[in-house]
């Protein structure tokens, strides 16, 4: 993807295997894959499953490769004002409402 759409093009990202997606194409896949959560939406997230929800805010949209299965950074709220996140997958957020 970034390659194609940088200007000057890019041969290569990194090692070879490596991906590496631009801001218009992260939101491109994000449409692609029907993400149903975007950057800055607030949810309830799971970590691990099987836990009860824990109220959240997603901060960055972003994938290692085309079927990353982790593209969401969240934050989680923490009352004792630590400040943890964690990649976690469509299935473990859900939105806020």
């Amino acid at each position: 993807y970034h390659q194609a759409c940088h200007d000057p093009p890019v041969e290569r990202f990194g090692a070879v295997e490596d991906q590496w997606f631009c801001q218009s194409c992260t939101a491109e896949l994000a449409r692609m894959r029907s993400l149903s959560i975007s950057e800055g939406d607030f949810a309830w997230a799971r970590l691990p499953a099987d836990t009860p929800p824990w109220p959240a805010r997603v901060l960055r949209v972003d994938f290692s490769s085309l079927a990353d299965p982790k593209p969401y950074w969240v934050h989680f709220f923490d009352p004792s004002g630590k400040t943890e996140g964690a990649w976690m997958s469509e299935a473990h957020v859900a939105p806020w409402s």
